[in-house]
């Protein structure tokens, strides 16, 4: 299995999974026209890797500047499929990045938190 990378555009944000760190990065802006199109190569690739891992540290760090709700529903999707590799003995940290003064979208990683029962690692970005 090799590394996912995907470079950025003016809609779509950097998704770069990398294996031999384990730390997978999502960030930008994310209001894709096609959201399928674009995500579920992601979500395809995130099954994969986590059917095959064990015994792992897995970071996964999400750092969005603004995305739209068809956006969230595949954050959940694939914040579920990465909290199922918690079952093969993989520990498991997701890290929220957020600016200090958007209060909207740490409100958004706390309720996402709570939608997939995982608990966020918040942190205020630089």
């Amino acid at each position: 299995m090799k590394d996912l990378k995907i470079i950025p555009t003016d809609d779509t944000p950097l998704i770069d999974f990398n294996i031999s760190s384990g730390t997978f990065k999502m960030s930008g802006i994310s209001i894709p026209e096609n959201p399928i199109a674009f995500f579920v190569p992601v979500q395809d690739w995130v099954i994969q890797y986590v059917s095959g891992v064990n015994g792992a540290q897995i970071k996964v760090v999400l750092d969005f500047e603004y995305f739209n709700t068809s956006t969230v529903k595949f954050i959940i999707i694939i914040l579920k499929e990465f909290k199922k590799s918690t079952d093969r003995n993989n520990q498991l940290t997701i890290l929220w990045e957020y600016m200090e003064d958007d209060d909207d979208m740490l409100e958004t990683g706390r309720e996402l938190s709570e939608l997939v029962e995982i608990p966020f690692v918040f942190a205020v970005k630089n």
